[in-house]
């Protein structure tokens, strides 16, 4: 089953007769699906947390999500299903139809132990009396870590921005992308990407040759570390490639456009940032809103934006545990209201979101093996920390 472009979880005479499955698969492209399924497994009656399977054969099907988008934070939707797919579900698929039973001992025995197949029941979570994870432990004695199959863009900031180039610059057509990211060359550094302005100015010239008439340029607002310095440095940057631009070519009614494309940050699990907070929502609200007034002040500047509060309510489900499962069930019953949902669950945004973690604190997905180890994640999060502060 497949639903396009479908924002908000369906009505109830949405959801078309599944016959008698032995297996349902959903597909999630990021934590913003997690309440799409949630609904629709409330309307089929298949929420893991309300039902038992019974050893012998059942008439329920067996739950998986498999996710598509790599990094993704299965622990929020962990309650309601039977399992996850963190790799090519090609591969995974076969040996688990090969060897499923449909009996509870199957996901508990070594068939389960597939490379990729993620099963949240065979883990246990512990919790210290402040909230946070005290450790994860297996319940089965054939539990161990589960890596992702499939690889993490080189890169972690590209999971923010879809179709980023390594390079930096890429010409499509009559318009040219460039992604310097971070607003300043201290962020820019940090991030691992060309500091100096001069690097992104340097490829007008080539870029206007290959026929480019327009450019966007890509920023986060709301890195760790960022101040108002740092963020008037995109404006400084986005006068320059304007100046720049118009050395060779003078603007036209439909060409010598500069769009400025603003996303909110918002840690993501398995990068240097996972520990950091995020701005508090209402810093970060007037920190954009600031920032795009002073940018379309700009003659020919063009500015697209993300709202923060969706960053923020996003970010609940990005790095929250399986006790955001709460949320999400609020969210199917409120019929994806997010903030009338919050008000209902007793949960703190702002724990998810806000708080800054130790380096040695337990996190969600510290179970599964990601494609760099949490030891270097740990060096690069130092040294973030250590010059984000110092510079």
């Amino acid at each position: 089953m497949s639903w396009q472009g479908i924002p908000d979880p369906p009505p109830a005479g949405f959801i078309p007769e599944i016959g008698s499955p032995s297996i349902l698969l959903f597909c999630a492209r990021s934590e913003v699906d997690y309440p799409f399924i949630v609904r629709v497994l409330d309307l089929l009656g298949l929420d893991r947390s309300r039902r038992s399977h019974k050893k012998g054969r059942s008439s329920s099907p067996w739950v998986l999500v498999y996710l598509k988008t790599p990094g993704i934070n299965p622990e929020p939707l962990a309650p309601f299903v039977d399992g996850f797919l963190l790799g090519e579900p090609e591969k995974i698929l076969p040996p688990v139809c090969v060897a499923f039973p449909r009996n509870r001992e199957f996901w508990t025995s070594p068939a389960a132990i597939v490379p990729g197949l993620y099963v949240p029941r065979n883990y246990r979570v512990e919790y210290t009396p402040a909230g946070v994870i005290r450790g994860i432990k297996p319940r089965s004695p054939f539990s161990q870590p589960v890596p992702y199959r499939c690889p993490l863009p080189a890169a972690w900031w590209r999971r923010h921005f879809p179709g980023a180039s390594g390079s930096g610059a890429v010409a499509r057509g009559k318009r040219a992308a460039l992604w310097p990211v971070g607003s300043s060359a201290k962020l820019r550094r940090l991030l691992g990407r060309p500091p100096e302005e001069e690097h992104y100015l340097s490829q007008v010239p080539g870029l206007l040759q290959r026929g480019a008439e327009n450019f966007t340029l890509h920023f986060f607002v709301g890195l760790p570390g960022e101040g108002a310095e740092d963020r008037e440095g995109i404006i400084r940057l986005v006068k320059r490639l304007r100046h720049a631009v118009f050395q060779f070519r003078r603007p036209t009614l439909f060409s010598g456009l500069i769009t400025v494309n603003l996303v909110s940050f918002s840690p993501k699990p398995f990068s240097p940032l996972q520990w950091e907070g995020m701005f508090p929502l209402s810093l970060l609200q007037l920190q954009m809103k600031a920032l795009v007034s002073k940018l379309r002040a700009i003659p020919g500047v063009h500015v697209v934006h993300d709202l923060p509060k969706w960053a923020y309510l996003y970010g609940i489900l990005a790095r929250g545990d399986r006790r955001a499962g709460e949320f999400l069930r609020a969210l199917a019953r409120r019929g994806g209201d997010w903030w009338s949902a919050l008000s209902e669950v007793n949960l703190n945004p702002d724990f998810y979101t806000v708080r800054q973690r130790s380096l040695e604190e337990s996190l969600p997905w510290d179970h599964l093996e990601g494609p760099v180890p949490r030891q270097k994640l740990e060096d690069q999060a130092r040294a973030w920390r250590e010059q984000a502060v110092r510079s």
